[in-house]
């Protein structure tokens, strides 16, 4: 109103409305204060003026494709007049990947540096993590090679950070070549102290000289723990590398205690030893380190951070555990479990059940397998494709049709006495409800009538997924009665 009224803004008060504008959302009204600010003369390179086309051209538009609307907006603001500086190209960039063009991606990334744009850390991090999430190796393997000509950003710990993790799903052995990248770039001693680097010659280590600068961050020694660990599954040696861990974060090792804040590393352990039976105690014993060293914490007048030894285990370390007792039959271990979360006040969550119904299928504990499928349903959780796959290792089909009926039955009668009009259970719904534990049991009664309604439905949905299975192999299907 006040532009036609042919009164003169200043540009400052232009990038006030702009943002004001921005925050309401309106994308028309904002390009068009941005073309005021472009008449008003100001330096459109200014900080100012590129975050709110940043912010322009991440807007969301509640659509399920809107990558076209993003270019159409990123048209008209180089229309405009504006050019972008790093951040705004990232934004630019992160929108094509995000829509999945990685070719065009690649394309922005070498007309960036035709124009003397220097890409920077998040440059890398979204070509990097785009290319890893779209499965595209050829750009992982470009953009590995394209990244360590520059030297600057090899130096950015974030960069290295993302450079291993691409490196890790882009090529066979690679840990090898992980260790590759590390060793041009990093500090080995950490590494060397673990027993997980390769022996060197003397003349080698000669050549190099430690520096804080070439020191590994704790979420990349992190990385190359568990890359490791994840190689050297079947390694007789795998236990001592695991106390030799534990054994240099118990002493506060400099580097090697801080990578124990997080559960990543002991949870790759974990994994390792549940995968055969006669490594399976060295799983408890590692949960007995977490438990009691995450309680722990060592007394030190020393300025140094001193560290709980190890993270306390979080729902996907519980959930490993009873995936590997789960998967060697141990039922009453994996209850056990169960009763450990509930005692420390941690909720399983749905990986938690389909791991161990998973693990009871592949054992063919029919029984059980259902069993735990119903208290799933108690605790809130619905069937999900996980759950249907884990089901689909049983090979009795009619045993696990028994199984779904006998769950039925025992919810019936469960209901029935609920319902019944003599039953203490409906005297004290009827009169008590003030009372928690009447409550719960309640609610615990009316999720079970629920989840006996779901009961067929889960088992015709898992006929029709073992049907599709059969016909992809040509073995001839019957169906069951129910």
């Amino acid at each position: 109103m006040l532009a036609r009224a042919h009164v003169h803004l200043h540009a400052n008060t232009l990038l006030q409305a702009l943002q004001r504008t921005l925050k309401m959302g309106d994308v028309n009204l904002s390009l068009k204060l941005l073309q005021l600010v472009s008449q008003s003369g100001l330096d459109m390179r200014k900080d100012q003026v590129q975050s709110a086309c940043v912010t322009l051209i991440r807007a969301q538009h509640g659509v399920e494709e809107p990558y076209s609307i993003q270019t159409k907006i990123l048209t008209r603001i180089l229309e405009i007049g504006v050019r972008p500086n790093i951040a705004f190209f990232n934004a630019i960039l992160l929108n094509t990947v995000q829509a999945g063009y990685l070719d065009l991606a690649m394309k922005m990334f070498d007309i960036a540096k035709e124009n003397r744009l220097a890409p920077d850390w998040i440059t890398c991090r979204i070509l990097l993590r785009g290319a890893v999430s779209g499965a595209d190796r050829e750009t992982c393997l470009a953009m590995i090679e394209e990244i360590a000509r520059s030297a600057d950003l090899l130096r950015d710990h974030r960069v290295q950070t993302d450079m291993l993790n691409a490196i890790s799903h882009s090529t066979a052995h690679s840990y090898n070549r992980m260790l590759d990248f590390y060793e041009r770039h990093l500090d080995t001693a950490p590494l060397e102290d673990l027993g997980m680097s390769r022996v060197k010659t003397e003349a080698r280590q000669s050549e190099e000289v430690s520096s804080s600068e070439r020191w590994p961050s704790p979420e990349i020694l992190g990385q190359m723990i568990c890359a490791y660990v994840r190689a050297h599954q079947d390694s007789v040696d795998l236990l001592d590398r695991y106390n030799r861990y534990h054994e240099f974060v118990s002493r506060q090792h400099p580097l090697i205690a801080p990578v124990a804040q997080t559960d990543h590393v002991s949870n790759a352990f974990l994994v390792a030893f549940g995968r055969r039976a006669r490594t399976l105690p060295h799983c408890a014993m590692i949960m007995r380190h977490m438990l009691d060293d995450s309680r722990s914490r060592r007394l030190s007048v020393q300025p140094e951070p001193v560290y709980p030894r190890l993270a306390a285990p979080s729902v996907q370390t519980w959930s490993i555990l009873a995936d590997a007792y789960s998967r060697h039959g141990q039922k009453k271990a994996a209850e056990k479990v169960l009763q450990l979360m509930q005692e420390r006040n941690v909720a399983p969550n749905q990986v938690t059940w389909n791991s161990i119904i998973s693990g009871l299928s592949s054992t063919q504990n029919v029984e059980s397998a259902v069993d735990m499928l119903q208290r799933m349903r108690v605790a809130g959780y619905q069937p999900n494709d996980r759950t249907i796959c884990g089901l689909g290792k049983i090979y009795d089909r009619r045993r696990l049709l028994r199984a779904f009926e006998e769950a039925s039955r025992e919810s019936r009668s469960l209901e029935s006495q609920i319902l019944s009009p003599q039953s203490d259970s409906t005297r004290a719904l009827g009169g008590e409800l003030r009372r928690t534990t009447i409550e719960q049991e309640a609610r615990r009664s009316l999720k079970a009538m629920a989840a006996r309604k779901h009961m067929t439905q889960t088992f015709r949905r898992l006929e029709r997924e073992q049907r599709r299975n059969d016909m992809r192999h040509n073995v001839r299907y019957q169906p069951s009665t129910m």
